[in-house]
C-alpha cells in the first residue's frame, strides 16, 4: 500500500504471511511451516531528483521442527536520478 502526503511525501506499508501444510515425511523438519514479514517506509522528495527515506521491517520464520528466529531491520536510503 501506498499513500502520497502531497509535497514530495509518501508512506508504504506492507505485509506478508505464508503458512505451508508440508508432509515431514517428504520434507523433512528443516521446512518452512510459518513465515511473516511487514515493513512501513517514509519517502521525502527534497528536491528535483533528490529523494531521501527510512523503511523499518520485523518479520518471524518457524520451522516445521518447532524452531523460530525473529528479524528486525532499519534502513536509510538516498536516491539521486539524473
Amino acid at each position: 500500500w501506498r499513500q502520497s502526503l502531497g509535497e514530495g511525501r509518501r508512506v508504504s506499508l506492507g505485509y506478508s504471511h505464508l503458512e505451508a501444510d508440508n508432509d515431514v515425511t517428504l520434507t523433512g523438519l528443516s521446512a518452512t511451516r510459518r513465515v511473516y514479514s511487514a515493513f512501513g517506509a517514509y519517502l521525502v522528495t527534497l528536491a528535483p531528483g533528490i529523494t531521501v527515506g527510512a523503511e523499518v521491517l520485523f518479520g518471524e520464520r518457524e520451522l516445521e521442527s518447532g524452531e523460530s528466529g525473529s528479524l528486525s531491520r532499519f534502513t536509510f536510503s538516498t536516491k539521486y536520478s539524473f
